[in-house]
């Protein structure tokens, strides 16, 4: 006979086992649930920071003139309002140029930040994101940088996000998942398995509710884009009558103005016209950001449209000491274009090339058809892209260096918007380089009078 005291002993054991079983498991489900949907909140928290990081970039380079320091502090603190987090904009040498929370008589004693992990990161990746806590300010922070280039200055955007709502958010799941575990530990079973669903609800919401941020996010965006787009179209009239003004009274008034004058007039035109080209390659980027860039084409022969278009770009050629040389094709080839799009991309190959050609040098510009192809190549003698650089040379608001952008200027759109306009045509832009020897563009459309064969014998 088993006495009672060893009976109950038993029982203890039999009631133990299975406690630290399910005390063991519930543990480790905590800590594995913890980290997964831990991971997915932080992963969207830092997503939605990255697309308001990438807005504040936007909004800073459209700036024609680098601000000065005070209404550099300004802009950052009008974009701190709208966002929500703190806005420093930092220098590509590390210095910090304007921190929302930092006054700007203290500016001198914050720390270079050229080495920060967010910094190094966006610059080699075109953004960077780091968590820690602040030496400046002493709290948690999410830190998100995009580089900016404007008016022939580098640097980065950063936006920090205190992470004081994030830490709610996971410090009620951590809350939520011990109560869970210790209910699931005392009643080992079903009211756990419920009170677990409620909680994969909630933190269903609060993903829905980060979702709904992202998305009221990419509509600010949009609405920026719409606004930006209506000023560029308000400038661009004003501008055109100008201009029309401005050439009629050059046509009418020329001989009666003395040579200060005239000179005056000329540099008001030049101006003008600059100014026209400006807005229109920004009308040109929005409809191809937003997706209303729409291109008809039509049958032309590519040797006489190019030679138009090399004799039209031959006095820009003239003012950079170049000569444009075209080797006419011994016969008529034949591509489906858009004649004003065709003369965009081709003019700004032109212009580029004849900007970093050296003076006195050849730019060949040439058409063959092989391969099922009809390609367009503009070679220049020029410095080169060095490698390093080739990655992002379609890249918007992007030029080699910014010594390039101080002596030749221009956008840094030129060749992204090229690209979308070849693409829209349904050919490519690519191109060869060397450092020291030169480059070479190409400009690829299919050839409709000899189309490549599918593997079934049809014309693709």
């Amino acid at each position: 006979m088993v006495p009672l005291g060893r009976l109950g002993m038993n029982y203890k054991k039999l009631f133990l086992v299975p406690m630290v079983i399910v005390f063991v498991a519930a543990a480790g489900s905590v800590g594995v649930g913890q980290w997964y949907i831990g991971g997915l909140l932080k992963s969207d928290y830092q997503r939605q920071a990255i697309l308001e990081t990438r807005m504040v970039a936007s909004a800073f380079s459209h700036f024609r003139e680098f601000p000065k320091d005070t209404e550099l502090h300004e802009f950052a603190a009008e974009l701190s309002k709208v966002s929500g987090g703190r806005v420093s904009i930092i220098d590509i040498d590390g210095t910090v140029l304007t921190d929302t929370d930092v006054p700007n008589d203290a500016l001198k004693g914050v720390e270079n930040h050229a080495n920060r992990p967010e910094i190094l990161q966006a610059y080699k990746e075109g953004v960077g994101v780091a968590m820690r806590t602040s030496a400046t300010v002493g709290k948690s922070l999410t830190y998100v940088a995009v580089p900016y280039h404007v008016d022939q200055r580098k640097g980065t955007v950063r936006l920090a996000v205190y992470n004081t709502k994030l830490e709610n958010i996971m410090f009620k799941q951590r809350t939520l998942f011990v109560v869970t575990a210790l209910i699931g530990i005392s009643i080992v079973g079903g009211i756990g398995l419920v009170v677990m669903r409620g909680y994969v609800r909630q933190i269903s919401l609060e993903r829905e509710n980060l979702e709904s941020a992202r998305i009221s996010a990419q509509a600010a965006d949009k609405a920026k884009s719409e606004f930006l787009s209506s000023i560029n179209h308000e400038l661009r009239t004003p501008l055109t009558s100008s201009l029309g003004s401005l050439g009629l009274l050059n046509s009418l008034a020329k001989d009666d103005f003395s040579d200060q004058r005239q000179e005056l007039l000329d540099i008001a035109i030049k101006n003008n016209e600059a100014m026209l080209r400006l807005v229109s390659e920004l009308l040109d980027y929005e409809k191809i950001l937003s997706g209303q860039m729409k291109i008809e084409t039509s049958r032309y022969d590519l040797s006489e449209l190019t030679s138009r278009i090399v004799k039209n770009n031959e006095g820009y050629a003239q003012k950079q000491s170049v000569n444009f040389v075209f080797k006419v094709p011994p016969k008529p080839i034949f591509a489906d274009v858009q004649e004003h799009r065709f003369g965009q991309i081709l003019g700004n190959l032109l212009s580029n090339a004849a900007k970093f050609s050296p003076s006195g040098s050849d730019v060949e510009i040439s058409i063959n058809s092989s391969n099922a192809h009809v390609t367009v190549s503009v070679a220049d003698c020029g410095s080169g892209i060095p490698d390093d650089f080739k990655d992002k040379i379609f890249e918007q608001f992007t030029q080699i260096d910014s010594s390039s952008t101080r002596e030749h200027g221009g956008t840094g759109l030129g060749l992204t918007i090229s690209k979308a306009l070849t693409e829209g045509m349904g050919g490519t832009l690519d191109f060869d380089s060397q450092v020291g020897v030169g480059s070479t563009f190409y400009v690829s459309f299919p050839d409709p009078e000899n189309p490549r064969l599918s593997s079934d014998g049809n014309a693709t």
